[in-house]
Parts: structure tokens; C-alpha cells; sequence
């Protein structure tokens, strides 16, 4: 479709959708070695300077391999999609599993596999404000990789949520937040959590 196209983002979702957001059936979208389940599909964002527009490609776990495109002009926002194309060998999924287990004790303890596999590029916000007053262009944002893994665990008093980050070329060590919140939706716990990562 493009011989430029550069991968933007990768993620793990459901190919069923809002079909089961209110049913009490849990299907898995992803297997407990970050691969696809049955009710899974990897949804890739591809850039092409060229052609000015982004591919999206939903790969399921069986079934056709679809694709769109969509326009993508240059300073349509910042960090451009030019800024966020990863450079080669990006870690896979299942490394990345590993990887986050390995360093999170506190995750790697919760009896439930990952609701949410994303490799994907942000701008480094404390960089931002360097940027502010100068022209936009490309490149002059600092844009960092990785995956963000999440582990969800339930209760009738609460939820909490757990987010790994892992540097995209294993480049670095795992990051982990902790967001907890009451039957009711009240915080409780949120923030980064240091010890066992």
C-alpha cells in the first residue's frame, strides 16, 4: 500500500467489541504470553510520508486481515506521525511479558492475563515546555517508545488497575503505576509504584 510505511503503533484488542461491553463473559484477548486469543486481533498504524496518510491494519486471530487509510498531512498535529514511526527491532509482545513479570513482583502475583498489549511513541511531557514559543516542525519534540502492558483485578469493594511501561527496544528497566478505585469509582491508590520494579 506504501513502500515508506513506518509502524506508529501496535495493540492487542478484542475483534468482538461492543458486541460483549455488557456481558459478564470474559473472553480473552491476549494468552498469558502476551499472544492472541481466539477473540483477539492486533490493530497496527503504519505512516506514510509519501502519500500523506496512515494505514490501519486489523490482523485477527483467524479471519480476514483488513485495511483503511486515512488522510495524515504533515503539521496536522505535533508530534507529527513523521516523529512517532519506531526504527527497526522493536521488541515483541511476548518479550515484553517477560520482561514486565520479571521486574513487577506485584503484577506478575495477579491471577489474570493482560487486558491491554500497546507498543506505541509519546512525546516526553516535561520536554514540552523547551518547545513552546518556537515554530512546530518535525523532530523538535522528544518522543519516546514502548510497550504499556495492563493487568486488571476485581472485587465487590473494588478495582485496580496495574500499568507497565517497558522501554520499546528493552532499552531500559519496566516503570509500574498502580490506579485503585472503590466500588463506587472513588480513588484510593494512583501513582507510580517503586518497590519490586
Amino acid at each position: 500500500m506504501a513502500e515508506d510505511a513506518g509502524l506508529t503503533r501496535a495493540s492487542g484488542g478484542s475483534i468482538l467489541g461492543p458486541f460483549v461491553t455488557d456481558s459478564h463473559v470474559l473472553l480473552p484477548e491476549l494468552d498469558d504470553e502476551g499472544r492472541l486469543a481466539a477473540s483477539g486481533a492486533w490493530r497496527l498504524i503504519l505512516h506514510s510520508r509519501k502519500n500523506r496518510e496512515n494505514l490501519i491494519v486489523t490482523v485477527p486471530y483467524r479471519g480476514l486481515i483488513t485495511a483503511t487509510r486515512s488522510d495524515a498531512p504533515s503539521g496536522r498535529h505535533w508530534p507529527s506521525e513523521v516523529d512517532q514511526v519506531f526504527r527497526e527491532s522493536w521488541i515483541d509482545s511476548g518479550k515484553a511479558l517477560s520482561l514486565a513479570s520479571a521486574n513487577a513482583r506485584e503484577v506478575a502475583e495477579w491471577d489474570s492475563p493482560p487486558v491491554l498489549f500497546e507498543l506505541s511513541s509519546r512525546a516526553n511531557l516535561n520536554a514540552l515546555a523547551s518547545a513552546l514559543g518556537q515554530p512546530l516542525r518535525d523532530g523538535m519534540f522528544k518522543v519516546e517508545t514502548s510497550w504499556r502492558i495492563s493487568f486488571e483485578r476485581r472485587d465487590a469493594e473494588s478495582r485496580s488497575t496495574a500499568i507497565i511501561t517497558v522501554p520499546a527496544y528493552g532499552d531500559g528497566e519496566p516503570t509500574i503505576e498502580v490506579h485503585s478505585y472503590d466500588k463506587h469509582g472513588r480513588p484510593i491508590k494512583f501513582g507510580p509504584i517503586t518497590s519490586g520494579s
